[in-house]
């Protein structure tokens, strides 16, 4: 959400103007703290958010009793 603000007209006070939303995003809600779903670049202009998608998760494969070459 993006909310404009204007200052009034003796710069002593501000007002601020309706909210509006900036992107529609998913993120999963419950099982973590929302507040690792996203995080804001340095100078604001940007977000890394973790979403949920449609796609189906992919294939793990896990190797047991491996021993690396010698």
């Amino acid at each position: 959400m993006a909310v404009p603000i204007r200052p009034s007209s003796d710069d002593q006070r501000i007002g601020a103007g309706a909210p509006v939303s900036l992107f529609s995003v998913r993120v999963q809600s419950g099982g973590g703290n929302g507040a690792h779903q996203y995080v804001v670049s340095r100078d604001g202009q940007r977000f890394l958010v973790n979403t949920v998608t449609d796609a189906s998760p992919g294939v793990i494969s896990a190797i047991v009793n491996w021993s690396p070459p010698r």
